[in-house]
């Protein structure tokens, strides 16, 4: 678990990989559904 001070980048990598997520193009697929924004933006 990420500590309270950790960083949002932190804290997202942790989730991914507690998904089991870690190819970084599908992280960013992931990100792109879930916001709505381009994957240049992600």
């Amino acid at each position: 678990m990420a500590a309270a001070n950790s960083t949002f980048a932190e804290r997202l990598n942790e989730a991914f990989k507690h998904r089991g997520i870690t190819d970084t193009q599908e992280k960013i697929n992931r990100l792109v559904a879930a916001t709505g924004r381009k994957a240049r933006t992600a």
